[in-house]
């Protein structure tokens, strides 16, 4: 599994808010960016606090599922 994977998701589920242009406190636009935050990105999808409910967005199981496999994998480029 590949940042290839995850980054369609990140993009259209994530990068909304977390982007240099918008309100979001840290960026989520390059794989550089994500793997910064990877252990904040894991905590806040086993918490079900992000995205939050307000936000519109919302991942799915199987999302989700994917990108913590990503992560534990070693977040490959």
């Amino acid at each position: 599994m590949t940042y290839a994977d995850v980054a369609p998701i990140l993009e259209e589920k994530c990068a909304w808010c977390h982007s240099q242009s918008e309100d979001g406190p840290w960026p989520l636009t390059t794989y550089e960016e994500v793997t910064a935050w990877r252990h904040k990105i894991r905590s806040d999808i086993l918490s079900c606090s992000m995205p939050p409910p307000d936000s519109g967005f919302e991942l799915t199981a199987e999302e989700a599922s994917l990108i913590l496999g990503w992560i534990r994998c070693g977040a490959a480029p």
